[in-house]
């Protein structure tokens, strides 16, 4: 075991399925505070979290979203491209591309002595071939581990997943082959095809011929081991301009890192870091890294404390605030029972020219110094070892140790993003960091979709409205067109009829209808109709009649209806819908709707005569599959509400059973 070898696991965090204030916000911390109380206690274990904010590929995964809808435009004949890269560009500049991911570590060398672990290697060797390449090979090191090594990280690994899935924050744990590409794209994103694999134990490898040369041995062993991590992600070279610079070439990209020096005094939450940067277009990684061993840490403070006090006589301002620091920890940890630790922050940035670089370090260090006091600098010494240190499972490259209490920065971690439960969707909005939230209101993730919107006039509700028509029509769920009615105040939805009509091939321009709708019977709506071309209701609305009738059957200021108000209503409507199923009752009248005797006079197969009905011409139109004018022939063949009052007093059947006085039951 090397002095900083560790066993790893990384989880990408997707973010909380729930929507987060303050008071959600604290008991996030609640409960994270015993995960990380336990995990810190010992000094064999850390915790790093990771943020990353970069939307250099956020259009890239934005058009891969919205593939699907194309596919169904195209499939529907809609030349819908023009409008969806348009909104692939309205949206880019509220758009961030957030990532986060939190690490653990176990270090073996923390937990056995080198004794044991001087014995546990020799058993290595001995139960090994004496030819297997364990040590000094150019190429991938194989080691075992100490069960104890092994139980203690599983047992922490488990107690993160569970308490993020009982905080309902969703993560994904990486495998090796994730966590190496990830670190990759990361520091050397344009020379990563997003189909590049590492190589690792297992895989196919082949022999390297240059190690073959007789100069290194034709059985050199190094030419069939995997090549190393750190070979396989050094994909560019490193170039540093001079010595004192905070800017360092990595590829075709100049990077920076700053380093807090000094714990924050006032603690902010982490939303409050990325308001004080500002601009959405500026890309960062902010890594935090907390160490455990509270008793050595502890230990330190008062150590630290003293030697800052003797400082501050050469050089009184900033070390008299590190002794400030260290009595203000030691009040916390002696008074309060908090947990001291080890903590590192660090911030990077990066861009194509080296004085673009730079400005954006200069601008991230005021803003983090901003952000609860705290006391920061940039990295000098060796920016490309800080830069991957801001990486997650990479934070050991460049141990710049503070001391804090867990307590304490609980409440600034990069943990409040909010993610979609839909990993696709056809609606697309973005939570407070800037990333992307699909919505799919069709989709086996809900039973049912109701959307609640308000917003003071010109708050975009009818924007919504004209875009989840559009995302409806282009939903990859939904077969064909759907039938969606959209009933608006004015003519918002009139916009987006139009343009669907100007993208639609001609015989679909007819299927997008736009009717302003006035106060006349046109307009009447009649609760009686039915289902077309259905001469009686089903069962669902028959019992929706009967509760319309008998809540007509209440007395006004009385709260029960009139006696047996159900079922004199049950045998009303069973009679009424007899009676207009019976052809005198329908009878045919050209005046009634000029568009149906139109289309009529039109047909050579039918003959309109003295008792044709109403009836007799849905069936006709039905059959003709001109099912817009069986729907207004319909209008006239069902039932409607003044036929009530004739059919209650003609009844037979309900003055047999309730007596005479049926004029006026109310």
């Amino acid at each position: 075991f090397l002095d900083n070898t560790a066993l790893v696991t990384i989880f990408e965090i997707k973010g909380a399925t729930f929507m987060m204030g303050n008071a959600e916000r604290q008991h996030m911390v609640s409960e994270l505070k015993d995960v990380f109380s336990t995990v810190l206690r010992e000094q064999n274990s850390a915790i790093q979290l990771v943020f990353q904010r970069d939307k250099s590929r956020v259009k890239e995964r934005f058009q891969g979203l919205y593939a699907s809808m194309e596919g169904k435009a195209k499939a529907l004949h809609l030349d819908a491209h023009a409008i969806i890269q348009e909104r692939i560009e309205s949206a880019m500049p509220y758009l961030s591309g957030t990532e986060a991911y939190i690490t653990l570590y176990t270090y073996p060398g923390q937990m056995v002595s080198k004794e044991s672990l001087k014995e546990f290697r020799q058993a290595q060797k001995e139960a090994r071939d004496p030819d297997f390449p364990m040590e000094r090979v150019d190429g991938i090191q194989i080691y075992e581990e100490p069960d104890v090594v092994e139980h203690r990280h599983d047992a922490t690994v488990r107690q993160l997943q569970s308490a993020m899935s009982k905080l309902k924050i969703e993560i994904k744990k990486l495998d090796v082959s994730e966590a190496i590409v990830l670190n990759r794209k990361m520091i050397f994103p344009e020379e990563t095809s997003d189909k590049w694999r590492p190589r690792l134990p297992g895989d196919k490898v082949d022999p390297r011929m240059h190690q073959l040369d007789p100069a290194y041995g034709l059985h050199n062993v190094d030419a069939y081991v995997y090549p190393s991590i750190g070979r396989q992600i050094a994909a560019a070279s490193v170039t540093k301009e001079s010595k004192l610079d905070s800017v360092v070439q990595v590829g075709s990209r100049f990077v920076a890192t700053q380093l807090m020096e000094m714990t924050p005094s006032n603690p902010k939450p982490f939303d409050d870091l990325l308001e004080h940067i500002g601009d959405l277009e500026m890309p960062l990684r902010v890594s935090m890294t907390f160490y455990g061993g509270s008793s050595m840490f502890a230990s330190k403070i008062g150590t630290k404390k003293g030697l800052a006090y003797l400082a501050s006589l050469t050089m009184p301002s900033y070390n008299k605030k590190i002794a400030a620091a260290g009595e203000t920890l030691e009040d916390d940890i002696q008074k309060h029972g908090r947990q001291p630790c080890g903590f590192t922050m660090m911030i990077s940035t990066w861009a194509d020219t080296r004085r673009l670089a730079s400005e954006r370090i200069k601008k991230l260090g005021r803003a983090f110094d901003a952000w609860g006091d705290v006391q920061s600098a940039p990295e000098v010494g060796d920016p490309f070892l800080a830069f991957t240190a801001s990486n997650p499972g990479w934070s050991d490259n460049l141990r710049h140790t503070l001391i804090t209490t867990v307590e304490k920065m609980l409440g600034s971690l990069p943990l409040n993003i909010v993610t979609s439960p839909w990993k696709e969707g056809v609606l697309f909005f973005k939570n407070d960091q800037g990333g992307l939230f699909p919505y799919a209101p069709l989709s086996s993730e809900q039973q049912t979709t109701n959307i609640l919107a308000f917003a003071p006039p010109g708050g975009g509700k009818s924007v919504l409205i004209s875009t989840m028509i559009l995302a409806a029509i282009l939903d990859p769920v939904l077969e064909g067109l759907p039938k969606i009615a959209a009933i608006d105040i004015g003519n918002s939805s009139k916009g987006v009829i139009n343009l669907l009509r100007e993208i639609s091939p001609p015989e679909l321009k007819k299927r997008f209808v736009h009717v302003e709708f006035e106060l006349s019977d046109r307009f009447g709506i009649n609760v009686m109709d039915t289902r077309l071309g259905c001469m009686r209701p089903t069962s669902a609305e028959r019992g929706f009649l009967i509760n319309f009738l008998t809540l007509i059957f209440t007395p006004v200021g009385e709260p029960n209806p009139i006696k047996d108000a159900a079922a004199i209503a049950s045998i009303l409507w069973d009679e009424l819908y007899t009676k207009c199923a019976e052809d005198e009752q329908t009878v045919f009248d050209e005046g009634q709707d000029s568009t149906v005797t139109q289309w009529l006079h039109n047909q050579r197969d039918f003959e309109i005569k003295k008792k044709t009905t109403w009836w007799q011409i849905v069936f006709f139109a039905m059959s003709k599959k001109a099912y817009d004018i069986a729907a207004s022939a319909q209008r006239f063949a069902v039932p409607n509400l003044k036929m009530l009052p004739a059919q209650l007093t003609m009844s037979n059947t309900i003055r047999s059973l309730y007596g005479g006085n049926t004029e006026n039951p109310t």
